[in-house]
Order: C-alpha cells, then sequence, then structure tokens
C-alpha cells in the first residue's frame, strides 16, 4: 500500500464521504486507480503488470496448455511436474 492511498483511505473513514460511496469511488474521484498502481513486493521492489494482467513473460503464456512432451521439448526443466 502506497503513502497516498493510505492517506486517501484515512480520508475515507474519518470523512463523510464513507456514508455515500464506496472505497473505490472515492479513490476515482480522486484521481486515484489502486488496480494500476504497481504492487510492491516483500524486497521492496516492484513488481511489472504486463498487458493482459499476468505475471508470465511472453514467452511463456500458454506453457501449461502444452501436452507434456511439447513442454519437454521446449524447457526441460521447466516442464517438471510439481
Amino acid at each position: 500500500m502506497t503513502d497516498r492511498e493510505m492517506k486517501l483511505r484515512e480520508q475515507y473513514f474519518d470523512g463523510p464521504a464513507s456514508d455515500s460511496m464506496s472505497l473505490m469511488q472515492f479513490f476515482l474521484s480522486k484521481g486515484f486507480d489502486p488496480r494500476k498502481e504497481a504492487k510492491k513486493t516483500s524486497g521492496g521492489g516492484t513488481v511489472p503488470k504486463y498487458k493482459d494482467g499476468g505475471l508470465v513473460p511472453k514467452q511463456f503464456k500458454g506453457f501449461a496448455k502444452l501436452p507434456e512432451s511439447v513442454q519437454k521439448k521446449i524447457d526441460p526443466k521447466l516442464a517438471k511436474k510439481v
């Protein structure tokens, strides 16, 4: 959670806005969209959000849907069953 989000949450819950709109509506009315903010990792870095919403690099999209024999040919280490 960013500092800005914390301040907006405090404003929302302490003020009259919580009686008339949802938290998301309040955020959007203040020009803040938490869905678009980069999520912080425990290490302090940011995790990039990819176009389609996933965190999987493009070359591995749909990899799990391929037959196991094809997965092994592409990347044997990644194809190992867990």
